[in-house]
């Protein structure tokens, strides 16, 4: 009997949540019951990450379907109604026809799920994210509304966060899913973690250089801790434009080091003292939970999606989002106090350990019963 093939489709294979999740998941893959192409629709990638999942045993093939820009709810609109009149994608369809897929498992943009289900084939779109949240207007609720549901009829969904979950409720989408799952992000609990340091020599943040993920009120905290003994490092590959660039320019400072994309991650973390999560919005940040894996105390912004892991002064510290004055105030309290910096590292490992750590071969369990389960 021949393996079932199944299509995996991303946007990109850039440093982030969804590349972290598949380098995890493809390199416990067996290939023995299915057998696995990876579909990139046209964004960039990250050659190391390229070429761990290549490594793998995974064939990386690459598709280009235009990516609609929105800022509000009627872009929104709009651009979904572009895609609805589209009834038929014939050069992507003829593409999966050529692959012979079976399934398609989706960790792309929801803008994409149109034309993947336009294959007719079975689909699994797996929310990583928050694709929006509740509008208090009325009339943009319900535009928004009525997209996401032409987005996901008839899909099966798995939502990696309990704040994910609470979305497709918000929305009141569920009724027009095939299905609705939830299956938490996990890590892998490395052997070692830091060492704590009496003197604070790096204070570290993983994330996509991005608006979202706040890194301009991170840089004025900085500016307010004003720790030049002390380098703040930046991981991640720039999505700024050139005017959010400009705005940030006046932070700036010797001691800040953007690294860009990297292949030594791991070693970074275990070399730093702080870690740092100034985010406006996620689902559940595998960032964050690989941080504390590591044993870094860290210090993360009020939203629900981080609160939900991290308490304040139990296993990290809390900040108020928009608020750079406390976020520097929150450092400093690590920086001076080595105790502290220990208790709440050990406490943010412990939490990884009981309740965000794999076991082996468990990235694979849901997934792949859901996928038997559809073909």
């Amino acid at each position: 009997m021949k393996p079932r093939k199944i299509g995996i489709v991303v946007n990109d294979l850039i440093q982030g949540g969804v590349s972290q999740f598949l380098l995890s998941y493809c390199n416990q893959l067996d290939y023995s019951d299915f057998e696995y192409q990876l579909i990139v629709l046209g964004g960039q990638k990250d050659p190391f990450i390229e070429d761990s999942l290549r490594k793998s045993g995974i064939k990386i093939i690459d598709f280009n379907i235009p990516y609609y820009n929105e800022s509000n709810s009627i872009g929104q609109f709009v651009n979904r109604l572009k895609v609805s009149l589209k009834k038929n994608d014939s050069a992507f369809n003829a593409f999966v026809k050529d692959l012979g897929l079976d399934l398609l498992f989706a960790h792309c943009h929801i803008q994409y799920v149109p034309y993947l289900r336009q294959t007719k084939l079975p689909v699994i779109f797996v929310a990583h994210l928050l694709i929006s949240s509740k509008p208090a207007n009325p009339v943009n609720f319900l535009i928004q509304k009525s997209c996401y549901s032409f987005y996901l009829k008839n899909t099966t969904v798995i939502t990696v966060s309990e704040s994910v979950t609470r979305f497709f409720h918000e929305f009141k989408l569920v009724n027009r899913l095939t299905n609705l799952y939830h299956c938490p992000n996990k890590t892998i609990l490395p052997a070692q973690q830091i060492n704590y340091r009496e003197k604070v020599e790096r204070i570290v943040y993983v994330a996509r250089i991005s608006t979202v993920k706040n890194h301009s009120e991170l840089l004025k905290a900085w500016a307010i801790l004003n720790k030049k003994e002390i380098t703040l490092q930046l991981i991640g590959p720039n999505e700024l434009n050139s005017q959010y660039q400009s705005e940030l320019a006046p932070y700036l400072a010797e001691n800040i080091d953007f690294l860009g994309n990297r292949s030594d991650v791991s070693e970074l973390l275990l070399n730093a003292d702080i870690a740092v999560f100034p985010s406006k919005s996620e689902g559940l940040p595998l960032a964050l939970l690989e941080k504390m894996a590591y044993g870094l105390p860290v210090v993360i912004s009020d939203i629900p999606q981080l609160t939900s892991i991290i308490r304040n002064d139990e296993n990290g510290l809390v900040y108020s989002l928009g608020n750079p004055t406390e976020l520097a105030a929150k450092l400093e309290i690590l920086i001076s106090d080595c105790e502290k910096r220990s208790k709440l590292g050990n406490a943010a490992r412990q939490t990884v350990l009981e309740s965000y750590a794999y076991a082996p071969g468990e990235p694979l369990t849901l997934y792949e019963k859901k996928i038997n389960e559809l073909i």
